[in-house]
Order: structure tokens, then sequence, then C-alpha cells
């Protein structure tokens, strides 16, 4: 299984943002890709963001990573599916302040 990983900035934390994903690009953690910053927010996401995309057997050492790591940014991890409703469901977590998730335009419901 895979699964990906929002971490969330604003214009007052986009800096934390740019820190944080360096220090993942320079650590011993593997992931699969390591997105650039987004700096608007692409529905469901209600804050521009970063992404993470990683296999399972990267999941314990990521989330402790983000855990250590991630400062004060909020942190989304779910499963890849291409149902939004699920992957805001008891199969996500977060790490630091949970967001809401605004619905998507219907022509984006297959994406996450």
């Amino acid at each position: 299984m895979k699964y990906h990983a929002h971490i969330y900035f604003d214009q007052s934390s986009r800096a934390t943002a740019v820190k944080v994903r360096s220090q993942l690009l320079e650590s011993d953690i593997a992931a699969a890709e390591v997105f650039f910053l987004v700096d608007k927010p692409v529905l469901p996401h209600p804050q521009p963001m970063f992404e993470i995309h990683f296999e399972q057997a990267q999941y314990v050492a990521l989330i402790d990573w983000l855990q250590k790591h991630r400062q004060s940014l909020s942190v989304l991890v779910h499963p890849e599916v291409h149902d939004q409703v699920a992957w805001q469901s008891d199969k996500a977590i977060w790490l630091g302040a949970e967001l809401v998730l605004k619905p998507p335009a219907p022509a984006d419901s297959a994406t996450s």
C-alpha cells in the first residue's frame, strides 16, 4: 500500500515548510517522492502544502521523522486512494492541528 503525507503551511510558516522539506530531502528517510511547495490551496486542501508519496515499508520511519521535525506544521497522512471521503476517515491520521478539508469540485472527485 502507498501513502501520501500533506504538510500544510501559510504565508507566515512558509519558511518553516521550506526548512522541513529540505531537512527531509537531506535525511536518511527514503521517501519515494517529495514534491515542491504549492503556494495556494488546491481542493480539498484548505492551505498551501507540499506532498510526500511513500510506501508502507517507510510508514513508521516517516511518521516518526515528521513528528519530530514538522515543528508547528499540520500534517495529514492517508493511504493512496481515489476516494477523498475515504482518506479523510479513520484511515487518515493528523500530526498537529487538524484542518478542515474542503469538499472537492465534482470534476475533481477522483484525485488526491
